[in-house]
């Protein structure tokens, strides 16, 4: 029982640091056009929006640098009718949100948006502090790179839900390193350096 609460102890305050600072993302149809309005709100980063079909073709990409409120209306007319993705993702989460196209407009169904978090890295001078709420149980790989790209590190996590690690980085050469993790949903990579 005691490991249990523990466990649940980690998992509510993992949720709460990441939603504390992640942003607040909304779709709206605009009624009988093949239109949409993307907002964020609390927007304290750089955010990456995507756009993709089911094969995972990338259709639109952007990058907004902007913080505080971001609002856009797309138009997808110009598309067949099918389903495409929209993604919002900052350092800290990924908002991912199925766009029905049809023959009427856009059909955005709230309850079929899925949100992934990222990890938070830390780096000093001795070690590199990992954590990760992964959303559910699965697996994660850590990697570790120097400047060429070369793997210094590397470790398999399986069945993991949440990751709370330490690195140290007391026997790597003076330099520029980057440590990549690899959950089932993307690939994340933080720079540091060794001196």
């Amino acid at each position: 029982m005691k490991v249990f609460a523990t466990v649940l102890t980690v998992l509510i305050a993992a949720t709460a640091t990441f939603g504390a600072n992640a942003p607040e993302v909304s779709f709206v149809p605009i009624p009988a056009e093949k239109k949409f309005s993307l907002s964020i709100n609390n927007l304290k980063e750089a955010a990456h929006i995507r756009l993709q079909d089911e094969e995972g073709v990338i259709l639109l990409e952007e990058r907004v640098q902007k913080k505080g409120s971001y609002s856009k209306v797309y138009n997808l007319s110009n598309l067949p009718e099918a389903t495409y993705y929209m993604s919002v993702r900052t350092r800290t989460k990924k908002t991912v949100q199925p766009i029905k196209l049809t023959e009427q407009g856009v059909d955005v169904d709230v309850s079929k948006r899925k949100h992934f978090f990222g990890p938070v890295i830390r780096s000093t001078n001795d070690h590199v502090d990992l954590s990760l709420y992964n959303g559910k149980i699965a697996d994660v790989k850590v990697s570790i790179l120097d400047a060429g790209r070369d793997v210094v590190y590397e470790e398999a996590l399986e069945n993991v839900l949440v990751v709370q690690k330490r690195y140290s980085t007391k026997k790597l050469k003076w330099g520029n390193y980057i440590m990549l993790v690899e959950t089932a949903n993307d690939i994340y990579q933080h720079e540091f350096e060794v001196r």
